[in-house]
């Protein structure tokens, strides 16, 4: 008759057991849609939250977006909450060995049982919000859609004091914006990121930071412009004023390219005048020839390798 199995013995099967449920679950969860494959939509996780009873709604988040930062903003965020004495929860991407590293309470990532229950709770509604979705010709959630269900099903069942969340740039709630190193950025770019605030209505603040001692009289009139500038047509007037046309005939799509006798915004009249000239010029002489054959050599000389461009495609 054999022994009976000691504590360690015990405890080391099931752990045992749970690594290879994790295995088992985080397989599940590869084997959906992953997130280079986007399926652009609330509604799937919306659904799966309601049915929930909103666990999202039951702390206050802090959310964080952004191109680049993102990441590590959040944990800084979560760090300093955590020394104010909040019991927190973390939800970040990607992750390095597991994907239980999204999810963090406490600064830590989420144990193997918090994550496999949190998981086990959602599933059931996960599967009916899949075939409700199938039955309409939808796909199924995806695996991040899933991984974001378990982080605020987690997040509830802790609980938590606040959640600071990592999330993409389509948030119509989000009503705050900084964009750091704002001087490097062009007007349309700066303008589309001010887009993605104040989407659903309410006030919104967006803030550019830049180094005034290191930024050129360029940069300095282009933050001024959008500073001053809420209309996109105004903004790409003011681009097009600051950086020029570009290459009429080229691959160049900022600066002057030769021409500093007009200007496409103040002297549109002139340039209508010109344009019919040289209709008429081109309908009389068709071949440049004549009166116009110094023209046509000079723009030979000048345009030969560009105006080949015009046959490409």
């Amino acid at each position: 008759m054999s022994p009976a199995p000691d504590r360690a013995q015990r405890e080391a099967a099931r752990n045992l057991d749970l690594a290879k449920r994790m295995r088992e679950v985080e397989e599940a969860i590869l084997a959906r849609a992953p997130e280079h494959e986007l399926q652009p939509s609330l509604d799937r996780i919306r659904a799966v939250m309601e049915l929930l009873g909103d666990p999202q709604r039951t702390f206050p988040v802090v959310h964080l977006t952004g191109t680049n930062g993102k990441t590590s903003t959040t944990r800084i965020i979560e760090a300093l909450l955590r020394e104010l004495g909040l019991r927190t929860g973390r939800f970040t991407s990607p992750h390095l060995h597991s994907m239980r590293e999204r999810i963090a309470l406490s600064g830590k990532p989420i144990d193997t049982e918090r994550f496999l229950a949190a998981y086990d709770e959602v599933l059931p509604l996960i599967e009916l919000v899949d075939n409700r979705s199938a039955a309409e010709g939808g796909p199924r959630m995806t695996y991040f859609e899933v991984l974001v269900a378990v982080a605020y099903a987690a997040f509830a069942d802790a609980p938590v004091d606040v959640a600071v969340v990592e999330v993409g740039l389509d948030v119509p709630e989000a009503g705050v914006m900084v964009i750091e190193h704002a001087d490097r950025l062009g007007l349309a770019q700066l303008h589309q990121l001010r887009g993605r605030v104040g989407r659903a209505g309410q006030a919104a603040h967006c803030f550019v930071v830049a180094d005034r001692e290191e930024i050129g009289p360029e940069a300095q009139a282009r933050l001024e412009a959008f500073v001053r500038e809420r209309d996109g047509f105004a903004l790409a007037e003011a681009d097009l004023r600051q950086r020029g046309p570009g290459e009429f005939f080229g691959t160049r799509q900022a600066g002057l390219d030769g021409f500093q006798v007009g200007s496409l915004t103040g002297d549109l009249r002139v340039l209508e005048e010109a344009r019919a000239a040289a209709a008429a010029a081109l309908r009389d002489h068709p071949d440049l020839d004549g009166p116009w054959a110094a023209v046509r050599a000079a723009m030979e000389a000048r345009w030969t390798a560009r105006l080949e461009l015009g046959r490409i495609g």
